[in-house]
C-alpha cells in the first residue's frame, strides 16, 4: 500500500535535474497495478485506503508473468499512448501495440524478450508469484542505446543487452561476448549514513 500526503511525482529521467512535470509521472501511475494507493488528506481518506487495501490484497490483478501489468511500466517505453490494464480490453490492445507477449517492442523500438527464468528471487506482483528469476532481456538495433529506471541509467552497445526485472532492476550480460552494458548514472548516495569502520 502506498499512501501519499500531497500530490507526488516520480521523475522518468532520474537525471534531470531540476525535474520537470513533463518528464515526470504522477505516484499514482507510477505504483498502478503494483499497489494500492491512495491521496490521504484526512481520516476518512486514510479509512478508505486501508479498507480499499484490504480488498485489494485479497484478490490476484496479474494473471502470469506475460500480463503486462508485470513489466516495470515506467521502465518500458509506451510512448504517447495510455491504458487501463485493469480492463481486458486494454490488456488486448496493449499487445496489438506493442506484440506478442514473448516479445515486445515498446515506443523507443525496444525490444523486450521474454528471457528464461533465471535465479533464485521470486517477486510478487499484484497478488500472484512469478517464477524466480523472471525477466526480459531488452535490446535495441540502434548503434549504442539507453535505458532507466527510477534511479540508474545504463548504456548498451548495439550487439548488448540488458536484463529488466519486473521490479525495475536492471543487469547487464555477464560474459563480455554478449556485448557491453554499462551503468552510466545512479542516484547519489553520499548523502547515505557513513558507517564508522571500528577502532574509529
Amino acid at each position: 500500500m502506498v499512501a501519499a500526503l500531497v500530490p507526488a511525482f516520480v521523475r522518468l529521467d532520474p537525471s534531470r535535474n531540476p525535474p520537470n512535470r513533463r518528464s515526470a509521472r504522477s505516484l499514482s501511475d507510477f505504483v498502478a497495478y503494483k499497489a494500492a494507493y491512495g491521496l490521504v488528506r484526512s481520516e476518512v481518506d486514510a479509512q478508505r485506503l486501508f479498507e480499499a487495501f484490504a480488498d485489494w490484497r485479497t484478490a490476484v490483478h496479474c494473471r502470469d508473468p506475460s500480463d503486462p501489468r508485470a513489466l516495470p511500466l515506467h521502465v518500458f517505453d509506451l510512448g504517447g499512448d495510455s491504458f487501463d490494464l485493469a480492463c481486458d480490453g486494454d490488456v488486448d490492445r496493449f499487445s496489438k501495440v506493442f506484440g506478442h507477449p514473448s516479445r515486445r517492442c515498446d515506443a523507443a523500438d525496444r525490444s523486450w524478450r521474454a528471457g528464461v527464468a533465471h535465479g533464485r528471487e521470486a517477486l510478487h506482483v499484484a497478488g500472484l508469484t512469478l517464477p524466480a528469476g523472471t525477466h526480459w532481456d531488452v535490446s535495441a538495433d540502434a548503434r549504442s542505446w539507453r535505458i532507466m529506471n527510477a534511479s540508474e541509467i545504463w548504456e548498451v552497445d548495439r550487439r548488448g543487452y540488458v536484463n529488466a526485472a519486473p521490479n525495475e532492476h536492471l543487469r547487464g550480460p555477464q560474459r563480455k561476448s554478449e556485448g557491453k552494458a554499462r551503468r552510466v548514472w545512479r542516484a547519489n548516495t553520499k548523502n547515505a549514513p557513513h558507517r564508522k569502520k571500528k577502532g574509529h
